[in-house]
């Protein structure tokens, strides 16, 4: 018993991830939000599989694609972007469309389908 509480003190303090991690997560959401920004004030208008690959150039380690909703998420309701849905044929098949979401600056009101074709 008393070699278990040991242990498991051992285990607590080699703790390789800081007390507050709360803290750097939103540091680092907060950087990823701003470049998303820049992007936005560049362009005008991104597409959204674009748009992971640039925060993917941008960061450290690799990136998920959730984490790259919620951002775009927070910015959606702070206001600070717009996103749209836009169907695309598939060129090998006439039948089917692809679905490409497409990230707006606000102050963008529509984009053609032409410029988001050359795009994709």
């Amino acid at each position: 018993m008393l070699r278990q509480k040991m242990h498991w003190l051992l285990l607590c303090q080699r703790r390789s991830y800081p007390r507050c991690p709360c803290l750097t997560l939103e540091a680092t959401s907060a950087k990823r939000e701003q470049w998303i920004l820049e992007f936005l004030q560049e362009e005008k208008f991104l597409v959204k599989s674009e748009l992971y690959r640039r925060l993917q150039d941008l960061e450290k380690e690799k990136t998920d694609t959730k984490t790259l909703d919620r951002c775009l998420n927070k910015l959606l309701q702070g206001g600070h972007c717009k996103l749209i849905v836009v169907y695309v044929p598939v060129l090998t098949n006439c039948n089917h469309s692809c679905k490409i979401q497409v990230v707006l600056h606000p102050s963008v009101s529509s984009v053609s389908a032409e410029h988001i074709h050359e795009r994709f």
